[in-house]
């Protein structure tokens, strides 16, 4: 999933609704150097990228962030969308 797919999931999930946004385990999946590798792939700037606006989404009040274990090395974390505070969801009815 990209930041914008992400994004767009946000915004047409009902409050309270779940959206998994990683598989795997992000701090490894998300840098070169934790791999054994030399260079940054666009594989792993798509996951730093997602998981820089899904903190921010949170930071913002718009989602919580979770994560579940499934096994070693294996979460799968997951965005619980949060209801519209009662202004905004005034504004975007207009």
């Amino acid at each position: 999933m990209t930041d914008f797919e992400f994004l767009e999931k946000i915004s047409n999930t009902m409050p309270d609704g779940v959206i998994e946004y990683h598989r795997g385990f992000l701090f490894n999946d998300a840098f070169a150097s934790v791999k054994g590798k030399s260079s940054d792939s666009a594989e792993m700037k798509r996951i730093r990228e997602l998981r820089d606006v899904a903190f921010d989404m949170h930071e913002r009040g718009l989602v919580h962030l979770l994560q579940e274990r499934c096994g070693d090395y294996d979460y799968r974390y997951l965005a619980v969308v949060r209801p519209l505070p009662e202004r905004q969801q005034k504004r975007s009815t207009i």
